[in-house]
C-alpha cells in the first residue's frame, strides 16, 4: 500500500523518483493529519455498559444483566513517521501512532465511567458453580501447595474481602504477592 501510494504523489508531483527531500514533507511524515492530500484516520468504539450493575452484582441469580450499548466514542489516529533515511530504492523510517479523542464525533465524553464484566472470571465462576464454589477449589488448591488445610466453613467469610484483590494476587506470578494474598486469609 504505501509504495503504490509514494508512487502516486510522487507522479502528481512531476518526480520520477523520491529524494531525501520528499522524506521531509508533511504529506509523508504525517500521512494522517490535516495537510492536502493527507487522509485522516478515524475509529469509534461502542463500549457495553452494565446497566444495572448495582441489582446484578447483589442478586446475581436472580437479576439478568441489562447492557447498554453507548458510543461512538470517536478517535483519530495520526501516523508519525520519524528519521527517514533514503538508501538507493529503499526508503526506510520509524513510526508510531498518536491517537486523540474527538468530543465533537463523539456521543460521550472520554471520562464516562462504565460497567463492564469480566468474562473470563465469570466464566470460571459459573464452571465451578458459583463464586463460592470457585473460592472454596482455589483456596483449598492454594492451601494444599502450602502444606495445609482448608476450612471450607470460611468461605462465606473470605467472599466478604476483596475477592479480585486476592485472585489478582495469585494471577500476579510474583512469589511474594501470591504468598502475601493468600497469607491474609
Amino acid at each position: 500500500w504505501l509504495s503504490s501510494y509514494l508512487d502516486r504523489q510522487f507522479k502528481k508531483a512531476g518526480k520520477g523518483a523520491c529524494t531525501v527531500d520528499d522524506l521531509q514533507e508533511e504529506w509523508f511524515l504525517q500521512p494522517h493529519s490535516d495537510c492536502d492530500g493527507c487522509a485522516p484516520i478515524y475509529f469509534g468504539f461502542y463500549p457495553f455498559d452494565l446497566g444495572n450493575a448495582d441489582d446484578f452484582l447483589q442478586n446475581p441469580a436472580s437479576v439478568k444483566p441489562v447492557f447498554n450499548e453507548k458510543g461512538p466514542y470517536m478517535y483519530r489516529r495520526n501516523v508519525v513517521r520519524v528519521n527517514p533515511q533514503l538508501d538507493g530504492d529503499l526508503v526506510t523510517f520509524k513510526s508510531y501512532n498518536q491517537w486523540s479523542f474527538d468530543e465533537s464525533m463523539s456521543t460521550g465524553a472520554e471520562t464516562d465511567m462504565l460497567t463492564k464484566i469480566d468474562l473470563g472470571y465469570l466464566a470460571v465462576t459459573t464452571s465451578t458453580g458459583g463464586e463460592l464454589n470457585f473460592i472454596d477449589s482455589l483456596l483449598t488448591s492454594l492451601m494444599a501447595l502450602r502444606g495445609q488445610a482448608f476450612d471450607a466453613s470460611l468461605v462465606p467469610n473470605v467472599a466478604k474481602m476483596n475477592v479480585m484483590k486476592l485472585i489478582n494476587g495469585i494471577n500476579s506470578w510474583d512469589p511474594a504477592t501470591m504468598l502475601a494474598s493468600v497469607a491474609e486469609l
